[in-house]
């Protein structure tokens, strides 16, 4: 499960977004004695991608982004926040050992909140899709080109593009 922690290493490298919500980005669920506002995230599927050689080294995962304020306002706020921060990815770019292809919005529903430990305050469920290879976490892979359009890498054996 690759895709959190490439979703965590996005939000919590971005100052705009910390500047907000502190360290209140958690995987799965927040706390009950969290504050507000807090952001959690969970990996809804990764279906296995089949070729005609096999498994593909590319995954495309969906991620749930949940922000969760007092006000609409804030949690609309926070929202284009981490927005921005996902779809700002200049992708290929290398995260926690996975080369991100891409990042995509696919849904954004805002609604309140009626579980008791977050009872009054307003959630913004973001729904994203992320593409990348998970295949530099078996083997140490060294950068030789970074242009905007692709990764030139090199392991042990071959060179990638």
């Amino acid at each position: 499960m690759q895709a959190p922690e490439i979703v965590y290493k996005i939000l919590s490298e971005n100052a705009n977004l910390l500047a907000v919500v502190s360290d209140r980005i958690t995987p799965m669920e927040i706390a009950q004695t969290s504050q507000f506002p807090a952001i959690c995230f969970r990996q809804i599927s990764e279906p296995q991608n089949n070729t005609k050689s096999g498994a593909s080294k590319t995954n495309y995962a969906r991620v749930q982004i949940d922000i969760v304020a007092l006000t609409y306002t804030q949690a609309t706020a926070i929202a284009k926040l981490v927005r921005f921060a996902m779809l700002t990815v200049t992708a290929p770019v290398i995260i926690n050992n996975s080369i991100v292809l891409g990042v995509q919005l696919l849904d954004q529903i805002p609604f309140t909140e009626s579980t008791e430990s977050e009872e009054g305050t307003i959630r913004i469920m973001q729904d994203y899709s992320i593409c990348f290879n998970v295949f530099m976490a078996i083997q140490e892979s060294y950068l030789l080109l970074e242009d905007l359009n692709f990764l030139l890498l090199e392991n042990d054996y071959k060179i990638i593009l």
